[in-house]
C-alpha cells in the first residue's frame, strides 16, 4: 500500500512539475509576443511623429526658397502685405501663416498654395511641364483649394483651438481631396473627430 502511495505521490509531483514547467515556459513566449507587438506600435508612432516634425521643418525651408525667388525678405513681405519681421519668423519656424496670407502669397509669387502649406505637389506650373505632365490635368484647382482653406478655418473658429503647421497642412490636403470626391459621410465624420482631437490636444489657444 505504501508503495502505491509513493508512486501516486511521485506521479502528482511529476504532473505538478510538468504543469509548472509548461506554464513558466509559456509566460516568456507570451511576453515576447507582447513585447514585439509593443515595439511595432512604438516604431509606427515614432515614424508618424517624425513625419509630422519633418512637415513642420519643411515649411520654413519653403519660405526661405520663396525669399530667394522674391529677391529678399523685404520683397517677399511686400508681396503679401506683411512686415519683414513676420517673414523672418516664418522662415525660422516661429510663426504660422493664415489662410488669407497663404492665398495672397501664392498668387503674388505664382506658386501653388497647396505646395506652400503642405509641400504636396509641385511649386509652379513650370515644374509640371518639366515633368511632361499636362498642367490642366495635374494642376491644383484654386477654387477647391480656397474652399478647403475656408472650411478648415471655419472648423477651427467654431471648435476653438489651434493647429500646428504640420496638422494644418495635413487637414487642408484631406479637405481638398474630399471636395474632389463624391460625398462620404463616414469619411467626413472621421475627419471631424480627428480634427477635434488635434484641437483638444493643442489646447484652447486662439487660432493663427
Amino acid at each position: 500500500m505504501s508503495a502505491l502511495v509513493s508512486v501516486s505521490d511521485d506521479l502528482l509531483a511529476a504532473a505538478r512539475t510538468i504543469s509548472t514547467g509548461a506554464a513558466v515556459s509559456g509566460v516568456p513566449f507570451a511576453l515576447d509576443v507582447a513585447d514585439r507587438r509593443g515595439e511595432a506600435h512604438a516604431q509606427a508612432d515614432t515614424r508618424l511623429a517624425a513625419s509630422a516634425r519633418a512637415a513642420e521643418q519643411d515649411f520654413p525651408e519653403r519660405i526661405r526658397l520663396l525669399i530667394g525667388r522674391a529677391g529678399g525678405v523685404g520683397a517677399l513681405a511686400r508681396c503679401c502685405s506683411v512686415t519683414a519681421r513676420t517673414v523672418n519668423n516664418w522662415s525660422r519656424g516661429r510663426g504660422d501663416i493664415s489662410r488669407h496670407r497663404c492665398v495672397v502669397l501664392a498668387r503674388a509669387m505664382g506658386i501653388s498654395a497647396l505646395w506652400l502649406v503642405s509641400g504636396e505637389g509641385v511649386m509652379t506650373a513650370d515644374d509640371v511641364l518639366a515633368a511632361n505632365a499636362p498642367a490642366h490635368k495635374t494642376g491644383v484647382d484654386a477654387e477647391r483649394l480656397a474652399a478647403a482653406l475656408q472650411m478648415l478655418q471655419s472648423y477651427i473658429v467654431l471648435a476653438g483651438g489651434a493647429l500646428s503647421v504640420a496638422q494644418r497642412a495635413e487637414a487642408i490636403v484631406e479637405l481638398y481631396t474630399m471636395l474632389a470626391e463624391p460625398p462620404d459621410a463616414t469619411r467626413v465624420i472621421a475627419f471631424h473627430k480627428k480634427l477635434a482631437g488635434c484641437l483638444r490636444g493643442n489646447g484652447q489657444a486662439p487660432p493663427a
